[in-house]
Order: structure tokens, then C-alpha cells, then sequence
């Protein structure tokens, strides 16, 4: 029987469908949010709470015959800081580099408010850790050392710290050259070795920047690192070979970081890549986008732990040493649980300014550099100084293709902001839809030539 119009049009979406169900792997189901990178930023948050389960709690649980078992952990969590806060930093940064290039005034609140968080739960755990005196931890000792925290983060909120410091730099170093600026950026981290500093923290301040840098100036190429068939059956030993050489050694811990890192990263990606591809990857994306409920109250949860009556001495010794082995990881698991349910909770009862700024701050930090008789995400002094028929002296962009109006992305607009290669032949990058599309996909552009 011969196919009507309808029946045509009905193929053709099938067809259609099928063909981005193909294309857009590692790409959420009902979004086109890339999935892979809040996978990524879903297993950093596991390995920072796994790292300080491993290093201020566990060894208070290990029976005295498994210290074994603890040094393994240790060993593990250490090989581990490479990737754990690089990729974290990596990935931050690909998520702002669609701001880098916008005026202050409409990307304020990517300093304000994790700034803001930072300073809360400073005072937070400032209260907290002025009763509880058995976690290991960096604490804030009378006002001076706490006014010192406002500038220059040592406590374990130093990523929210770096995260504000690190877009506002990255944004007002935008017309420097990026290669100049990740060279300054690798050269800073190699000198904290030889920096007269104790807290670790406010080393890992000075030392993470330049992942932050490369996401954000550099987000095409991090697609095409995800796009990569990397072997992790060959990286993943050349990972753990360098470790053991660069330990031999007795290199300094800045190049040991520095060098593993440039495997470890992409490593990472490769692995949050594969990751995004199985079914399992959707509640670790689902993590990554809550990462920072499981940041700021972990430890607190933390210090309620460590005061609990808790072993793995189950009294027959290949029991006792399963429990002992498994620790870490269960003990991980559970307190993100915890964190996640207690943010719900939390906010329920009306204490959602914990976890950010309230609305009228924003509104404040919006109405900064407002003009009313234009737009009032770019100040009126960009408008003024540009002239007549420019952008504040930026490159106007198309807002959408005419013949895109009132359309859903369609197939080309997913395939430019897939980083895998075309099924036809070509390779996901900035097409004809791509950029005008950037803003609703959440794939950054990349860095435009000053």
C-alpha cells in the first residue's frame, strides 16, 4: 500500500529520533546537557569525601593487626589528588567558559555566590568545630585568623573560595593570551613546593588554577579530549607507573601533582566518557549536579561520625578484615546519602540560604551596571563606549537562524554539540546551528581571538 503524506512525516520522525538517540550518547535522555561531565564532577565528589573518610576516620575504626589495610587506603587516596580536584577544576571550568567572554554585570553571580556559600559555612564550621574538638581538621582560631579566611582560604571550603577567586581572575585575564596564562598558572603551582606554607589547603589554592584556566579558555579542545578514544587499559598503567617513579624519585610533591596530572585529567574524562555511555550513569550524573550540598555539609557529618561507636572488629578475622577493607567505600556512600537528605531537610525548613545567596543579593549584583534604556545584562558604559551598532565591543553573535524560530534543536544543533565524530563522516564541533544554539545546550564556546 502506498505511504500517505502523513504516514512519510511519520517515518521520517523515527528516523529522525533514532538518529539522535545515536548521536548524542553521554548526553542526558530529556536535556541536551552533555551527561559526561557531571559524571565526571558525580565521582570527584565521591573520591573528596572518600578522601577524608580515609584520612581523619578510618584509622580510628582499623583494628590494630589491619594497619595494612589502612596504609592501602592511604596510598590510594594520595595516588588519587592528581585527578580528583585537577579533573573537578577541569570541569568547573568548562561549564563557565560560556560566561569568560560576558560582561561582569550578567555573570556576577558566578563570584558572588559561591563566595557567598564559602562565607556562611565559615562561620557555620567556625560554631561547629568550637565544640567538637576530635575531627582532624583546619580550623579557624579567634578573628584574625578567621578575617584572614575571607582572603585566602586554608579550611576544607577552599573550593568554593578558589571557585569565585579562580572565574574572576580567568575573566579579567581574558585578553592575555591563554597559553601565557596556563604557562603562569603551571609555573605557580611547581613553586608551591618551595613556598614557606603549612596549610595544604592554601597551597591547593594557589596550585589549581590552571585546570580551571584550561576548561574555560579551552572548551572545544576539552570536547575533543572527551571524543578520544583513549585506552584507560594504557593510561590507567602509565598512571600508576609514573606514581611509583615519581615516588622512587623523591620528586617534589608540585611536579609529582603536576606530572600525573597530565594523565590523570584526561584519564578522568576518558573514564567519565565510558561512563555516561552505560546505565548505570545516571545517578552519578544526578550527583554531579548536586555536588555542592555533598561539599558543605560532609564534613559536618563527618564530625558527628567520628564520635560514634563504630568498628570493624567483627571478632573472626576474615570477617573483620572484609569490614575493614570495605570501609572506606561504605562509609562514603552513606555520608552522601546523609548530606543529600539532609539538604532536602534543610531547605524544607526554610535554611535554603545555606546553599545560596538569597534572591535579593542576586538582584543587587544583577542591577550592577544596569541601564535602562538597553539591555540590563551589559552596562551602560560598554554600550557607550562601543558607539552605534556594536556590542560593547564584542563580536554580536546571531541569537538563533531565522528558520530556527520557535523550533526545538534539531538534529544538526545535536550534532554540533556532540564532541563524538559524525556519523556521516564529519566531527562535532562549532557548526552552522552552534553557536547560535551554545546558550540552550550548556556547551560553551570557545575562547574567542582578542
Amino acid at each position: 500500500m502506498p505511504l500517505g503524506v502523513r504516514d512519510l512525516h511519520s517515518v521520517g520522525r523515527a528516523e529522525n529520533q533514532s538518529a539522535v538517540r545515536r548521536i548524542s550518547g553521554g548526553m542526558s535522555s530529556s536535556t541536551t546537557r552533555l551527561q559526561w561531565p557531571d559524571v565526571a564532577k558525580g565521582v570527584c565528589i565521591l573520591l573528596v569525601v572518600l578522601h577524608h573518610v580515609t584520612g581523619k576516620q578510618y584509622g580510628m575504626v582499623v583494628p590494630g593487626g589491619l594497619g595494612v589495610a589502612e596504609d592501602a587506603w592511604l596510598w590510594v587516596t594520595a595516588a588519587l589528588k592528581p585527578i580528583r580536584m585537577p579533573l573537578f577544576f577541569a570541569v568547573s571550568g568548562f561549564f563557565a567558559a560560556s560566561s569568560i567572554d560576558r560582561p561582569w554585570a550578567a555573570v556576577g553571580k558566578r563570584i558572588v555566590n559561591p563566595y557567598y556559600v564559602y562565607v556562611v559555612w565559615l562561620v557555620v564550621f567556625a560554631g561547629i568545630y568550637s565544640v567538637e574538638r576530635t575531627l582532624p581538621a583546619n580550623r579557624t582560631d579567634g578573628p584574625v585568623d578567621f578575617l584572614t579566611e575571607l582572603v585566602w582560604a586554608a579550611t576544607s571550603m577552599w573550593f568554593l573560595f578558589a571557585l569565585a577567586v579562580y572565574f574572576a581572575l580567568a575573566k579579567a585575564l581574558r585578553r592575555v593570551p591563554a597559553p601565557v596564562v596556563l604557562v603562569a598558572a603551571a609555573a605557580l603551582a611547581l613553586a608551591t613546593s618551595w613556598m614557606p606554607l603549612d596549610e595544604t589547603n592554601r597551597v591547593a589554592v594557589l596550585a589549581h588554577f590552571g585546570y580551571f584556566a584550561f576548561g574555560a579558555y579551552y572548551p572545544q579542545l576539552f570536547r575533543r579530549l572527551a571524543s578520544l578514544r583513549l585506552p584507560l587499559l594504557v593510561l590507567l598503567p602509565l598512571y600508576v607507573a609514573l606514581t611509583v617513579a615519581l615516588d622512587a624519585a623523591g620528586a617534589r610533591h608540585s611536579v609529582t601533582v603536576l606530572v600525573l596530572s597530565l594523565v590523570g585529567v584526561p584519564m578522568g574524562v576518558v573514564a567519565a566518557v565510558r561512563l555516561s555511555r552505560t546505565a548505570g550513569s545516571r545517578p552519578l550524573a544526578w550527583l554531579g549536579q548536586r555536588t555542592l550540598q555533598v561539599y558543605v555539609l560532609h564534613m559536618a557529618v563527618l564530625a558527628v561520625v567520628v564520635h560514634l561507636p563504630i568498628g570493624t572488629d567483627l571478632g573472626w578475622a576474615p570477617a573483620s578484615l572484609l569490614l575493614t577493607a570495605a570501609y572506606p567505600v561504605l562509609m562514603t556512600g552513606s555520608i552522601t546519602m546523609v548530606c543529600l537528605c539532609l539538604h532536602r531537610l534543610l531547605v524544607s525548613r526554610g535554611l535554603g540560604f545555606l546553599f545560596a545567596a538569597p534572591s535579593a543579593l542576586m538582584d543587587a549584583v544583577r542591577r550592577v551596571g544596569h541601564d535602562p534604556s538597553g539591555d540590563p545584562a551589559r552596562p551602560a558604559r560598554d554600550r557607550r563606549a562601543a558607539g552605534p551598532g556594536t556590542d560593547g565591543g564584542l563580536e554580536r553573535q546571531p541569537t538563533r537562524d531565522r528558520r530556527l524560530r520557535g523550533r526545538r534543536p534539531g538534529l544538526a544543533a545535536l550534532r554540533d554539540a556532540d564532541p563524538r565524530p559524525d556519523p556521516r563522516g564529519g566531527r562535532g564541533g562549532p557548526g552552522r546551528y552552534g553557536p547560535a544554539l551554545q546558550p540552550q545546550l550548556l556547551v560553551p564556546p570557545q575562547r574567542s581571538a582578542r
